[in-house]
C-alpha cells in the first residue's frame, strides 16, 4: 500500500528541521509571556534554572514537572495561624499552670529529666507557636515541633484510640469524655510537614526576607 509521502511523490517536501525549532521556540516563548503574565516572577526563576515550557506541560531533563510558586501562596497562611496559634494556647497553658504539673506526668510515663523537659516543652510550644505564626524559621522551627507531636502521640495517645474526642458516658450534667486519641497529633503533623514541603508562603517573614535576598520589589 502506498504511503503518503510516495502519494505526494516529487511534490512531497520534508519541512527541515530549523523549521521545526522555529516553531517550537515560538511556542515557548508565547507560554512563557503568558505564564509570566500569570504567575510573576517566580515562572522568571524556573526560566533562568533551565526549565522550559513546551506546548504540553513544563520540562526539566526530560521529566514533566509541575509548577507551583509555593514560595508566593496563599494556601500555607490558614495552616500557619491555625498551627501557630494552636501551639501557643497549649504552651501558654501549662506555662500558666505551672510546668511543674506538666513534669510529674512526664514522671509517671518515664521520661528523663521530666522538668527540664516540660520547661523546654513549654517553651518550644509558645517560642515555635509564635515563629510559625508570623512566618519565620518556619522550615527550623517546624522540625522539633513534628518531633514533640510525634513522641506525644506513641508515649500518650496511641493507647486511647484515633478520635480526639471519646465520649464515655452521659450524665445529667452532660457527656463525660475520656483521654483524647492521636488524631490532633496527626493532623498538627501534617500541617507541619506541608509547612516545610511548601514553606511559609505569603505573609510571612521568610517570603519577605527572601524577596529582599533577590532583590525582588
Amino acid at each position: 500500500m502506498p504511503t503518503y509521502r510516495a502519494k505526494l511523490g516529487r511534490g512531497y517536501k520534508k519541512k527541515p528541521k530549523c523549521f521545526h525549532r522555529r516553531l517550537m521556540s515560538r511556542a515557548s516563548r508565547h507560554a512563557s509571556v503568558a505564564l509570566r503574565e500569570r504567575h510573576g516572577h517566580g515562572v522568571k526563576r524556573a526560566l533562568a534554572g533551565g526549565i522550559r515550557p513546551s506546548g504540553r506541560g513544563w520540562f526539566a531533563s526530560g521529566r514533566v514537572v509541575l509548577m507551583f510558586k509555593l514560595e508566593d501562596s496563599w494556601m500555607q497562611l490558614p495552616i500557619r495561624l491555625v498551627i501557630g496559634f494552636g501551639f501557643m494556647a497549649h504552651g501558654w497553658a501549662k506555662l500558666s499552670r505551672g510546668p511543674a504539673g506538666f513534669a510529674n506526668l512526664l514522671h509517671q510515663i518515664g521520661v528523663p529529666a521530666p522538668l527540664l523537659t516540660a520547661w523546654v516543652t513549654t517553651f518550644l510550644e509558645i517560642l515555635g507557636g509564635a515563629a510559625i505564626l508570623i512566618g519565620v524559621l518556619v522550615t527550623y522551627v517546624s522540625v522539633p515541633l513534628v518531633v514533640m507531636m510525634a513522641v506525644a502521640m506513641f508515649t500518650i495517645h496511641v493507647r486511647y484510640g484515633f478520635s480526639a474526642i471519646n465520649t464515655i458516658g452521659l450524665t445529667a450534667a452532660g457527656p463525660q469524655f475520656g483521654p483524647p486519641g492521636y488524631e490532633v497529633n496527626l493532623l498538627y503533623i501534617a500541617g507541619l510537614l506541608a509547612l516545610i514541603v511548601g514553606g511559609p508562603g505569603v505573609l510571612s517573614i521568610d517570603a519577605w526576607r527572601n524577596r529582599l535576598l533577590q532583590g525582588e520589589k
